[in-house]
């Protein structure tokens, strides 16, 4: 006995299609007309989510035929065999939706800026300067190729590709009465956190935060283009939006940065006996974020007391204000002038940093550091200075020098200029006897609530012995409370 076939209330399901047919394809006409196949489709999330509409549509103009030229009855048959073929299929719509779903959730180059991570991946994208660039027309004073995609994209946030999804589910399953449960895109919790190279805690919205928001609200084209214009003046978007701190990569001859997904939260107040050193780099900083004359630094001294620290706090005191952090080892020396061609390019302002840095005489990278800061590294990069740290004041470890020997006089000489490079030198002292004594009180009050002074420092020359620190410093001071 044939099972009876239910009813279709023919309106409803002619409305219905024709409502979810109509936004499918005035997404994909403009997606086709605009060309952006060519710069979107090169961004997975893009190119699976516009292959999937196409599938979508194809599979609804062809249900909307069969209804039309064989009846109800017709369609539902066919919906039923359509999807016992389809769920099978390895490249079929179901599998295609799966992919999006995986490759949304795993996304992390856009990140949280909405709950929706379709929307907020849009979001990200139309942020992103360098994203967006194959639109941007200087010679085009009217912005039309600009204006016609980005109102393209702003439309797409409004749009919740699940919910397409499941709607057209919903209609197959009418005639299929079963379907599998897609993947969930899930959402997004939106905070502060989430955006470490943008904020800093208690700093209130980022400004890629806001221009998020904003543009969400669905603004008329002309102020979206104002408010992300502005936005670009100072920030570059995309990674330099989400991450505060990079480090330099090369693979074969491209020379990329590569962002630091966490960095460690240090603040000046965090730090002990940093009052002098933070006055002197905090002003320097501050002159160059206002595109004022600023000085290359050289933090220099005793391990273990504060130099790296202080750069790291630095970088989470300014990071709203457009402060970036580049951090390179010395053997990449050779790669400041790609450097140089990658930043200069960006409207951030960026610390290059070297950590313990230090030459043997006639090094190469000697001779190439010199050689790129004979003139002023601010001229070769304006939004660049150098921030390196080391032991010693005097930079070249030289064996003793005749200084009779013109050769050797000017040696001493080459390794002046290439120090007098670091107009601003900063001294971090050792700590010692009662300077040692005060830092350890330092970190316990911060540490402990109670503590008895006496057994305490004598538990901590105790550890330092014991680990063969024969001259402790704050590292050392740090380590103990951490063993603890």
């Amino acid at each position: 006995m044939n099972q009876k076939k239910p009813n279709l209330d023919e309106s409803a399901f002619a409305d219905f299609i024709q409502t979810l047919l109509d936004q499918i394809s005035k997404q994909l006409d403009q997606y086709y007309s605009l060309g952006l196949p060519v710069h979107l489709g090169v961004e997975p999330i893009f190119r699976l989510y516009f292959e999937m509409l196409k599938e979508l549509e194809e599979e609804l103009l062809i249900q909307w035929k069969v209804k039309d030229q064989q009846g109800s009855g017709e369609l539902l048959d066919y919906q039923k065999k359509w999807y016992l073929n389809e769920v099978r299929q390895e490249a079929g719509v179901f599998s295609q939706w799966a992919l999006f779903a995986h490759e949304i959730q795993k996304q992390q180059k856009y990140k949280r800026l909405h709950p929706n991570p379709w929307a907020s991946f849009v979001l990200g994208y139309v942020t992103d300067k360098q994203a967006m660039s194959p639109f941007i027309n200087e010679g085009d004073p009217k912005n039309l190729s600009l204006k016609k995609v980005l109102t393209f994209l702003l439309s797409l946030v409004q749009i919740d590709p699940e919910h397409q999804f499941t709607s057209f589910l919903n209609l197959v399953e009418v005639g299929a009465k079963q379907r599998p449960d897609p993947a969930a895109l899930g959402r997004f919790e939106v905070n502060q956190n989430d955006l470490k190279g943008d904020s800093s805690e208690g700093a209130g919205e980022s400004s890629l935060q806001s221009l998020a928001k904003e543009l969400a609200k669905k603004p008329g084209v002309a102020l979206a283009i104002d408010l992300t214009q502005a936005f670009w003046e100072a920030n570059s978007g995309g990674e330099m939006g989400f991450y505060s701190a990079f480090t330099l990569v090369q693979a074969g001859e491209e020379v990329t940065l590569a962002p630091i997904a966490k960095v460690r939260d240090v603040k000046f107040v965090d730090l002990f006996g940093m009052a002098e050193q933070e006055e002197k780099l905090t002003r320097n900083i501050e002159l160059f974020l206002k595109g004022q004359a600023a000085h290359n630094c050289l933090l220099w001294g005793a391990k273990g007391m504060g130099k790296s620290s202080s750069v790291l706090a630095l970088l989470n005191e300014y990071q709203s204000q457009g402060l970036r952090l580049v951090e390179m080892e010395q053997g990449q020396l050779s790669l400041l002038g790609d450097l140089f061609q990658i930043l200069q390019a960006l409207p951030e302002k960026f610390i290059v940093y070297i950590d313990d840095l230090s030459f043997e005489a006639d090094s190469e990278s000697f001779n190439f550091l010199k050689s790129k800061l004979q003139g002023s590294l601010c001229q070769a990069a304006k939004n660049v200075i150098l921030v390196a740290t080391a032991n010693r004041k005097d930079l070249v470890f030289q064996k003793p020098l005749d200084l009779n020997f013109p050769s050797e006089r000017q040696r001493v000489e080459e390794e002046r200029a290439l120090d007098d490079r670091f107009a601003l030198k900063i001294y971090y002292p050792p700590a010692k006897f009662k300077k040692l004594e005060e830092l350890f009180c330092f970190y316990a009050e911060k540490t402990l609530q109670n503590y008895d002074f006496d057994s305490l420092y004598k538990e901590f020359l105790n550890f330092a012995q014991f680990n063969d620190h024969d001259q402790p410093s704050g590292r050392s001071v740090v380590q103990f409370f951490e063993s603890r």
